[in-house]
């Protein structure tokens, strides 16, 4: 399944559609005549018409719940990497009080964490796995942090708020890894794929007198569920496709302090 989340979005968006559309219309296909032979006697399209409406209010409503759902684990992805980004830029202007070679040394470690997040955990990111190398850094530069012995008053107060400023940034990384990881849970995926299958099975009941209608009213209703359902996979993976977090936050403040 790793290859179909790696399609691009508009291809993936109209394969999902198209998937969509030949459920729709398959299985309109396929029940037509048992369909017909309950409209014999008398035409129950306003049954059909009462539950139809039913179900899709219900479903419609928690399809809207879930995708606000969805669309708050994104932003919240976005937020945590911007307080990351923030709390490494305050963490590198710290370490530029240091005297040498405390400087140089400090400021090249952030350096070499930020490209790594760059460059190489971001990719990463995309397909949902976190890569231990940014911990690792992050974990030698603690190590170089914590041999520093203040000399003076002011060197102890800035030591002081860099280890502050430090614990900031390993509390907003872990924020953001745990967004990677966060996604909606699988009953509410059974739930938006039965549901919709519901929504299916109950539109096939109506008999109409002109059977092209229905297929095209069949399939518009299937299209729309299609991009419904292909809008909640995207924003359930916030570091993927086009629309996917990206590492800018990251590379401003590598731009605008570290180079």
């Amino acid at each position: 399944m790793e290859w179909f989340f790696n399609l691009p979005d508009w291809l993936y968006g109209i394969l999902s559609i198209a998937f969509a559309v030949l459920i729709g219309i398959g299985g309109l296909l396929a029940t037509r005549k048992w369909v017909s032979r309950l409209h014999v006697t008398a035409s129950h399209n306003e049954i059909v018409s009462y539950y139809l409406s039913t179900v899709a209010i219900f479903y419609g409503i928690m399809l809207g719940l879930i995708a606000v759902s969805v669309w708050e684990g994104y932003n919240s992805a976005t937020t945590a990497v911007a307080l990351e980004a923030g709390s490494l830029a305050a963490l590198y202007r710290d370490v530029s009080g240091y005297p040498e070679p405390d400087h140089s040394r400090l400021q090249a470690a952030l350096r070499e964490y930020t490209r790594y997040e760059i460059e190489v955990a971001w990719p990463e990111h995309r397909k949902g796995i976190i890569s231990p190398g940014g911990m690792q850094r992050l974990g030698r530069f603690q190590g170089q942090l914590q041999t520093f012995e203040p000399r003076t008053e002011g060197q102890k107060v800035l030591h002081f708020e860099t280890l502050r400023a430090f614990d900031d940034l390993i509390q907003k990384r872990s924020l953001r890894l745990d967004s990677i990881t966060s996604h909606l849970p699988r009953p509410l995926w059974h739930f938006v794929i039965v549901g919709a299958v519901l929504s299916f099975v109950v539109s096939w009941f109506f008999q109409l007198k002109s059977f092209i209608m229905h297929v095209w009213m069949t399939a518009f209703f299937a299209a729309l569920l299609g991009m419904e359902i292909h809008l909640l996979v995207i924003m359930n993976h916030p570091y993927r496709g086009s629309l996917g977090v990206s590492p800018e936050a990251f590379q401003v403040v590598y731009d605008m302090l570290m180079r």
